[in-house]
């Protein structure tokens, strides 16, 4: 199954197999301050000898922003069969480079 996070410069959105998982989503202030705080985490876990907690506990917590209050992104995953894969499109500048740091870390995206 193929995913996709499509970002314009003030909202994104998820989609799976071209369908979207509920609504666009603003990158208001709150969630530009959260995305800071995934790609410090990131950049901190860069330098750790073993990063695999910090790894592991910061793609959960992305995995949830990225699911939201309706569990769109669960509910996918639930019904898909065989491997997913993630595809992230947007302008080649990203608004101050914040979702181009977020990229990273979905590497390590985990479940629940």
């Amino acid at each position: 199954m193929s995913a996709q996070i499509l970002i314009n410069d003030d909202s994104f959105e998820l989609l799976a197999e071209g369908h979207a998982l509920g609504p666009r989503r603003r990158l208001d202030a709150e969630a530009l301050a959260l995305l800071d705080d995934f790609a410090r985490r990131d950049r901190m876990l860069l330098g750790e000898r073993c990063p695999n907690a910090g790894l592991l506990a910061l793609g959960r917590d992305l995995f949830a922003w990225l699911d939201g209050r309706g569990g769109a992104l669960t509910t996918a995953l639930s019904r898909a069969l065989g491997p997913w894969l993630l595809e992230i499109r947007g302008p080649l500048k990203a608004q101050r480079g914040r979702m181009v740091a977020a990229a990273r870390p979905l590497g390590a995206l985990g479940r629940r």
